[in-house]
This record gives structure tokens, sequence and C-alpha cells, in this order.
């Protein structure tokens, strides 16, 4: 017997999907997308765990092409990333902005990395390749902004950080 997804929105760029079992399928994503629209910065994520405090959080994100993700490290947590849709290259940097590391990541029948584990704190960043990314995150709850660190020398738009890292 086939079971509704509970779904509740927490604002017009988060929505909680739960249920004792989750299942994720091509109506979800759709879904993402569509909330996307809705939104200035065009991006949008599902939940997966209950709420802000729950101590791990798991969630289906989607961004386009022109979010920013501003280079950040997450004090005393691990995050991982499986790549599901799209192509971008992940940055790390060491503390004083100079790039450390680049991967190059696309969904799975690329051939190219699609997934990745951060299990120190160690600034990072995306740079979307594609006209949009659908990614899934897990890391520690329970959420608190004072947990995620952006460094001085961080540009403070796209723009600005691509000249800053010198992407053509």
């Amino acid at each position: 017997m086939k079971k509704k997804i509970n779904y509740e929105k927490s604002n017009r760029e988060v929505g909680y999907l739960y249920n004792e079992i989750v299942n994720i399928n091509k109506k979800h994503i759709k879904k993402l997308i569509l909330n996307s629209n809705y939104n200035p910065n065009k991006k949008s994520r599902f939940c997966l765990h209950k709420s802000k405090n729950s101590k791990i959080h798991e969630m289906i994100i989607f961004h386009n092409k022109n979010y920013y993700v501003r280079p950040h490290k997450h004090l005393g947590k691990h995050e991982s990333f499986h790549l599901i849709k799209g192509s971008a290259d992940v940055i790390f940097f060491k503390d004083n902005g100079k790039i450390d590391n680049v991967i190059k990541m696309g969904e799975y029948s690329s051939g190219k990395t699609y997934y990745y584990r951060i299990n120190k704190d160690i600034y990072h960043s995306i740079v979307i390749k594609s006209p949009h990314i659908i990614f899934h995150e897990v890391t520690l709850g329970p959420f608190k902004k004072s947990k995620t660190k952006f460094p001085k020398w961080a540009p403070k738009n796209l723009k600005d950080f691509k000249n800053f890292i010198k992407i053509k």
C-alpha cells in the first residue's frame, strides 16, 4: 500500500518531508525545482529530519547555476555531499584564502567524483557548472548559525568570487 508523504513548509525555501520511511522520487524533485521559483535566490531544500534541533540533518537541495555558496566552514561538524544531478567544482581553501584543493564533481554517470565528506573544519565553496545541481547533504545538528564561519577574505557575491578564484 502506497503511503502519502507528510510535507510541511517551513518557509518558501525549506520544506520538511517526514514519515517513518521517507522516499524521494522524480515527483519530489520536480516539486523541489518548482519551489525554487518562488525564492529570490532560486534555491530550495527538503529536510528529511524532523526539526532544526534534530541531531542529524539530512537534506535534498536544489541550487541554480547563479547561486553563490560563499566560502564557509562548519565548526565542530562533519559534512557529506552526494551530487545527484548536474556538475560543480567544490573548492577547499586554507585559512588564508589560498585554494588547497578542487574536486570536479558530476553525477554518477559522468565518471567524475559524485561524493565527498569533510571530516574537519575546512573552508569550502561550490561553483555550479550546469544549469542547476541537486544534491543530498548530511551534517550534524542542531542547526546554529554561530557554528558556520565565513572568512573575511570571502567575496560577498558570485562575480567577485569568480574573479577571486580566477574561474573563466
